[in-house]
Parts: structure tokens; C-alpha cells; sequence
């Protein structure tokens, strides 16, 4: 009402809000909007690791918690399940096997193995290696890039 106040609208007829007691859905949605504003993941991203589902199901220990908290649960979650890479999701969608990553980019078989079995980081890459993986599968250097949980 404020907004609107300040934006020159008329609030006649109109009431504040007093009860707060927001569905579960609702809270879901608002805490998806928390975590991708905190983590700064797409929610496409967010949508690849975690359900609405497997957020809806965290309403009732979480609904009270802190935002803090809810980010640090769903982090969790999404390490725990072990998902494939950027790189390795990228090269399988290009149909490529990473010896012929390694032959097109000229990247080492041995370092993409290792970015996707994250035993490297790629994000700590060179941006000499980023390009050359980037051009090879046709996309972004960000696109390659592994969200921190």
C-alpha cells in the first residue's frame, strides 16, 4: 500500500494485509525466489538440481527457519545427489565422448576427466582452457561454470 501511496495510486477501499499465515505453496515460492536471488543460479539451474516438490516437502521443518538456513538445506541436497557436470551434461548433449572432446578442443582427456569427476575445479580453469572447451561444444564459457553450493 505504500508503493502504491508513493506511486501517486489511489489505496481507497483498500485494506492492509494483518494475517500472515501463508500456505505452503506460497512459502515454496517464495523460498525458491529467496535461493535463486541468494545463489544467483538461474532457475533453470535450480529447476535441473531440485523439484518444487522436494521444496514443498521441506515446508514443514523449514517454513519457521531462517532464509539462511533453507539455502544451506537445499545446497545440501543438491551435492548430495551427485549430479553430472556442465561439462559433462554440454559434451553429452554435443554426442561426443570425452577422447573426442579432448581431439576438438585440445584440452588433455586426462583434465576433462577430471573436471567431471570434479576431482578438478573447473571453475579455477584457465581461461585459455574455458575457451577452448567453450568453442569446442558450441556454447558459453558460463555455461561450463559450476554453481558453488
Amino acid at each position: 500500500m505504500e508503493v502504491m501511496r508513493k506511486s501517486g495510486l489511489s489505496v481507497d477501499g483498500l485494506q492492509a494485509q494483518i494475517e500472515y499465515d501463508y500456505s505452503p505453496e506460497y512459502w515454496t515460492g517464495w523460498a525458491l525466489a529467496y535461493f535463486q536471488w541468494f545463489t544467483k543460479r538461474p532457475f533453470k539451474n535450480i529447476a535441473e538440481c531440485v523439484t518444487m516438490q522436494e521444496i514443498l516437502l521441506l515446508y514443514p521443518t523449514l517454513h519457521e527457519a531462517s532464509e539462511e538456513k533453507f539455502v544451506e538445506t537445499v545446497n545440501r541436497i543438491i551435492r548430495n545427489k551427485n549430479l553430472p557436470t556442465r561439462l559433462q551434461k554440454r559434451r553429452k548433449d554435443a554426442g561426443l565422448t570425452q577422447k573426442e572432446l579432448a581431439r576438438r578442443s585440445g584440452v588433455k582427456l586426462r583434465t576433462i576427466q577430471q573436471y567431471e569427476m570434479r576431482a578438478k575445479n573447473i571453475n579455477k580453469a584457465a581461461a585459455e582452457t574455458l575457451l577452448q572447451l567453450a568453442k569446442a561444444l558450441f556454447c558459453h564459457i558460463e555455461d561450463l561454470i559450476e554453481y558453488d553450493c
